[in-house]
């Protein structure tokens, strides 16, 4: 126990907990754990107080193990939450980084794992990425060779939520400045 006394072995302790948070797996182990993990505390301690075989004792006892069947059923779903995860992630870093049809085939995978309208959803959003990229290619091409009004009207349809927006929004006040 003198070992657990030592500062440098409590840093240490702090240190490896924190590194683990930013551990995915660790994180969604947590947000499983914690709150179940709260209510059966509640539960237990209720439990404790009250006669035993009482009405408030059988019903506190049946939210318990409703509790924990529920708690098991969730950590039956870790692993594909877990995956779920990480697919978007990782096509949202391939998204921000230009990569639209890597992020697309990121995104595919989710419909294995039944999450169908969050892989739609993802697949509509690359889409527009790669619409708006290429407009604003396109507009720069057209800036290039001197048609101002045909990039100006590309450009004001480009989506405002994209990351193509905010370069296309530089073009438009380079074009608005070089027609003054």
């Amino acid at each position: 126990m003198k070992f657990l006394k030592n500062p440098w072995v409590r840093v240490i302790f702090i240190i490896l907990l924190a590194a683990s948070l930013l551990y995915m797996p660790t994180r969604e182990f947590l947000k499983i754990t914690c709150l179940p993990g709260i209510l059966a505390v509640f539960l237990a301690a209720f439990m404790r107080k009250q006669d035993k075989r009482s009405r408030k004792w059988m019903i506190a006892a049946l939210g318990l193990v409703v509790l924990s069947g529920t708690y098991l059923y969730f950590l039956t779903q870790l692993p594909e939450r877990i995956e779920v995860r990480r697919i978007m992630a990782t096509g949202s870093a391939l998204t921000r980084q230009g990569q639209y049809d890597r992020a697309m085939a990121e995104y595919s995978k989710l419909e294995k794992l039944g999450a169908k309208n969050k892989m739609q959803a993802k697949l509509d959003e690359v889409e527009i990425e790669k619409k708006a990229q290429r407009d604003l290619e396109l507009a720069k091409q057209m800036v290039k060779n001197g048609d101002y009004s045909e990039a100006r009207k590309l450009i004001n349809t480009i989506p405002r939520q994209t990351k193509a927006a905010e370069e296309a929004a530089r073009i438009l006040v380079s074009i608005s400045d070089s027609n003054k």
